[in-house]
């Protein structure tokens, strides 16, 4: 019986459990993370520092994150010490301490979002692409946009409704289900404001939705946020 298989870097067992991948990401990113402190101290500015750390480090965690991120907040935990000690760096304050408040407006001031909501918006900026079929990607069978009949049978429900909405008609039996992309990601998508679910251009699209993860509130003419 084959224990572990790997397929596009992505490492997996065959009930679909990714903990060997992300062990091991969490390994490669702190050893990139050590040697941008040992061999890149030349480079003091903040801009500069921010640069490394995203193209160095925090793009590990990107590459085919759709099907292999973390749920569990133990794990993904682990990914945001790693920012969390990154920032540090970028600030040269390597060895101070910081709160969890202290921790949210760094992050701010360096116009990065948590890893949680980094994800999020790699799930959801594919997501957009297959909903409007600019990649020829297809809904699973088991989702669907909701129909006039669907929002008509729901007019009295207490949820309120649009057809720009995915609805699962698979009932989940199984936690692999329950973690996978499609079934994750329909569940995000759905608890999106209808305004940013509206927008068709990518683009645009992702500038709003990154807005959004970051603020937490409603759309405004903010800097772009990564």
């Amino acid at each position: 019986m084959i224990d572990l298989m790997t397929d596009l870097g992505v490492v997996m067992t065959p009930k679909l459990n990714f903990t060997n991948h992300i062990d091991g990401l969490i390994a490669r990113a702190s050893q990139k993370f050590g040697l941008l402190k040992r061999h890149c101290d030349v480079i003091t500015s903040i801009k500069g520092r921010r640069t490394l750390y995203i193209s160095l480090v925090r793009a590990l965690f990107e590459h085919c994150s759709q099907v292999w991120r973390p749920i569990s907040s133990s794990n993904i935990s682990k990914f945001e010490k790693i920012q969390r000690r990154a920032v540090k760096w970028i600030f040269n304050e390597t060895h101070a301490s910081y709160s969890d408040t202290d921790y949210a407006n760094k992050l701010a001031s360096l116009k990065l979002m948590s890893i949680k909501d980094r994800f999020t918006y790699s799930d959801l900026s594919l997501f957009h692409k297959i909903f409007n079929d600019t990649v020829p990607i297809s809904l699973p069978p088991y989702l669907h946009r909701l129909s006039t009949s669907d929002l008509r049978r729901n007019t009295r429900s207490q949820v309120l409704r649009d057809d720009m909405q995915v609805v699962c008609t698979e009932r989940s039996r199984l936690e692999s289900f329950d973690q996978s992309y499609f079934h994750r990601v329909h569940l995000e998508w759905n608890s999106l404001p209808l305004s940013i679910r509206k927008i068709h251009e990518h683009a645009l699209f992702t500038s709003n939705l990154r807005h959004f993860l970051f603020n937490g509130r409603s759309l405004s003419a903010l800097d772009a946020v990564t």
